[in-house]
This record gives structure tokens, C-alpha cells and sequence, in this order.
């Protein structure tokens, strides 16, 4: 049985970061990077994988200064 890709990522960032206890988000968010880019593969419209891609592979401080701008939040 294979889970959305929303769930496979958020399952294995999960258990990531319970193997890892000292890693910090910026190491979950790394490991499961090449996660994120296999699931945008699946997207059969063009345009639509390649803005996929582009959101999954930015760097942690781009999806930190992403994630300050949309949630006004800088902290973990």
C-alpha cells in the first residue's frame, strides 16, 4: 500500500527526526528534500511539476524566509 505523497513525506520526516533527536529542522528539512522532488514527478501537467520542483527543491532559508512571510512566525 503506497500513502499520498503528502503523508509518505510527513511520515518519514517524522521518523527522521525521531532517529536523528539531535538534528534540528534544517536537517529534517534537508534528508527529506529529495523526497519532495521524487513526488513532483508524478505530476503529469508540465507547468504544474515545474512549479512543484521549484517549491521542493528551495533551500531551508528560502523556505524559512517563505515560511516568516506567509506565517509571520521566524521560530520552530
Amino acid at each position: 500500500m503506497s500513502l499520498p505523497p503528502r503523508q509518505r513525506v510527513a511520515v518519514l520526516a517524522i521518523a527522521a527526526a525521531l532517529a536523528c533527536t539531535a538534528c534540528t529542522s534544517r536537517d529534517v528539512y534537508e534528508v527529506t528534500e529529495s523526497l519532495r522532488i521524487d513526488d513532483c514527478r508524478d505530476i503529469v501537467k508540465f507547468e504544474e511539476r515545474e512549479a512543484c520542483e521549484e517549491r521542493a527543491g528551495m533551500s531551508y532559508a528560502e523556505y524559512e524566509a517563505l515560511r516568516e512571510r506567509e506565517t509571520g512566525s521566524g521560530d520552530d
